[in-house]
């Protein structure tokens, strides 16, 4: 659930022809630039959203692949699964709803959708909206790891949390200077210094709970994952 943007469900590219039995989200990049788009896929069928016309709506995406997840986990909780859950927050364009909690999510945009050639302007302030989307996904964490406990998955689930492609340019409303995303390290996306770090959390890798949680750099997670799953 997520972007996969790789290929729409009738090419090569398409993740049910790469593994997955179950696709729900966008299947190109650009598309995956508004947070209320008009339409999303599952699998191969088209599912539209008519309160949604891509700047403001009704349906939030993240809110979407969020309950879709969930009710992928409560239905495979007894038997070996794989979730591969991309969540599009935060990322460009800066749409952000102006209140949101578990119980009342009101849906208002701040800036228009952006292409990865043009950035929209003009756009507000940038703390306020990253600031809901920081704890939109850390509430999305928690209720995860909520769930997980509630359907005794927790000691028998690997977890990994990792960025896509370290912090962005200062397009769309993003300010990565601001709120210096980068901490001590250099480079952005798209440049040969970036960064991409991940954590693992699990009981099968740290049953105390004092010890501390697994990091590793994003590149080495898929060859370490396929050689420990062939063993």
């Amino acid at each position: 659930m997520g972007k996969w943007g790789l290929g729409m469900w009738d090419t090569t590219g398409s993740p049910l022809k790469h593994g997955f039995d179950l696709f729900f989200g966008y299947n190109c990049q650009r598309h995956a630039h508004s947070h209320y788009p008009t339409y999303l896929y599952r699998n191969d069928k088209r599912i539209d959203l008519p309160d949604n016309d891509g700047e403001k709506g009704k349906s939030y995406t993240q809110d979407l692949f969020e309950k879709e997840a969930l009710a992928f986990l409560d239905a495979h909780k007894a038997e070996p699964f794989f979730l591969y859950l991309p969540f599009i927050v935060p990322h460009v364009a800066v749409q952000v709803p102006k209140t949101r909690s578990r119980s009342t999510r009101a849906s208002s945009a701040t800036t228009r959708p952006t292409t990865a050639r043009k950035a929209t302007a003009p756009t507000p302030p940038p703390t306020p909206p990253m600031q809901r989307w920081s704890r939109a996904w850390t509430e999305a964490s928690a209720e995860f790891w909520t769930s997980f406990k509630e359907l005794k998955l927790e000691g028998n689930t690997l977890v990994i949390f990792t960025s896509d492609n370290g912090p962005t340019h200062n397009v769309g409303g993003a300010d990565s200077t601001f709120f210096k995303s980068a901490g001590s390290l250099r480079g952005l996306k798209g440049k040969p210094l970036r960064r991409r770090a991940s954590a693992c959390r699990s009981r099968l890798l740290a049953p105390a709970a004092s010890r501390p949680i697994p990091r590793l750099i994003f590149l080495s997670t898929s060859p370490t994952c396929c050689r420990r799953s062939a063993n």
